[in-house]
């Protein structure tokens, strides 16, 4: 029995992600209402497919004969004996010349059946094409129909993952999120003490001197845990603006956590109260915070200060690299045996480590100097090292 249809994409195999994959969703979405379009298949990612669905027909070839107006191939027409279609067209996605002189492939291996008509998806693809196999090749732009993003919510962890500061409530906290449906987001978890994988939103990350910028571009810091004294983070994030999704420990309420500017949980929340805390988030927070009064004052006895810091801090020295390592205040991967100026309070903190050995102290001349100077493939600095 012959199926009959309209505009039929022909494709052996829809991947997970690809340019091609996206070309038919594109098309889809944009002449789906106003063309008649069906996608035949050998095999299709489940996603793939569904969003598919919704805009075209999508059947699976299993040898059937199938007969069309007009029918469209990729790089390979293996299904083209089993359609009788008034036009063929091949999509040309690929630079065919830049194939042969890579080596991909082979003139001869290029598609070049003169029963089709080929469109190329630029004007370098269709002037390449013709150029490698002497047919003439159309150009037509791949179609682009853009949906309105919807938001992606970001939420950053910035403590020690253990037991007693709520890493149980955390991953419970995670697998709720995961339920909501449609809800997009993003956790960046900022500490040495390892999580589970249990989710493809979450990014564990080393822990940080400072993050006050990432929790300043977040939707609220998330802060579980069973008993606190105090709660920097909680406070630092409520004097940039950015709310909290908090325990309720007598300790965050004392700091000024309360309703109006917090999402505060019972340990023992449930996937409701996480569904309720996500809408209560999107309806939006607008406090002003105050942090805390300290009164050191009264504890620190007066007296000059001993030393300038400042300038210790400012005071560096060359070091040698004694293996790999990703160097997080200078975010950059150091290889080893790379030689780098930094502060004595950096080389102390990568010495203990074992990552670094001393050279020698920065000369003032040296002092301004960014990178030492380069020569061949390792790194060297003027004068005796």
């Amino acid at each position: 029995m012959t199926e009959e249809y309209v505009n039929v994409f022909c494709y052996d195999s829809i991947k997970p992600v690809g340019g091609v994959e996206e070309f038919f969703y594109q098309l889809a979405k944009k002449y789906g209402n106003t063309h008649n379009i069906t996608v035949l298949y050998r095999e299709a990612d489940k996603k793939q497919l569904d969003r598919l669905k919704r805009y075209v027909k999508c059947v699976r070839f299993v040898g059937q004969r199938v007969k069309c107006k007009r029918v469209f191939f990729n790089f390979f027409a293996s299904m083209k004996d089993y359609i009788d279609a008034e036009e063929k067209y091949l999509i040309v996605h690929f630079d065919a010349k830049a194939m042969v002189e890579q080596g991909i492939k082979r003139p001869q291996q290029l598609p070049h059946d003169p029963s089709f008509k080929y469109i190329a998806v630029s004007d370098l693809a269709a002037k390449n094409f013709t150029e490698v196999t002497g047919i003439p090749c159309a150009r037509c732009y791949n179609p682009l129909q853009l949906d309105e993003p919807s938001k992606v919510w970001r939420f950053v962890v910035a403590s020690r993952i253990t037991d007693e500061k709520g890493k149980e409530e955390l991953l419970r906290y995670v697998r709720c999120l995961d339920e909501i449906p449609d809800f997009k987001y993003q956790l960046f978890v900022f500490s040495n003490d390892k999580l589970p994988q249990i989710s493809p939103n979450v990014f564990q990350l080393p822990a940080r001197l400072d993050v006050m910028d990432f929790i300043k571009a977040s939707d609220a810091l998330i802060q579980f845990t069973h008993h606190e004294s105090f709660g920097y983070s909680v406070e630092q994030a409520l004097s940039l603006g950015v709310p909290v999704i908090v325990s309720d420990v007598p300790a965050f309420r004392e700091i000024g956590v309360n309703e109006t500017n917090s999402i505060i949980l019972n340990n023992k929340f449930t996937q409701k109260d996480v569904d309720e805390s996500i809408e209560r988030l999107k309806k939006g927070f607008k406090f002003t915070y105050k942090p805390l009064k300290d009164d050191w004052n009264k504890f620190l006895a007066k007296g000059k200060p001993t030393y300038d810091y400042n300038e210790e801090l400012n005071q560096q020295v060359w070091v040698e690299c004694t293996t790999r390592f990703f160097d997080i205040d200078a975010q950059l991967l150091r290889a080893k045996n790379d030689i780098f100026k930094c502060t004595t309070d950096r080389y102390e903190y990568l010495s203990d480590r074992g990552y670094v050995i001393y050279k020698r102290e920065v000369s003032k001349d040296e002092r301004d100097t960014r990178k030492p100077n380069v020569q061949g493939k390792t790194k060297t600095v003027q004068g005796s090292l």
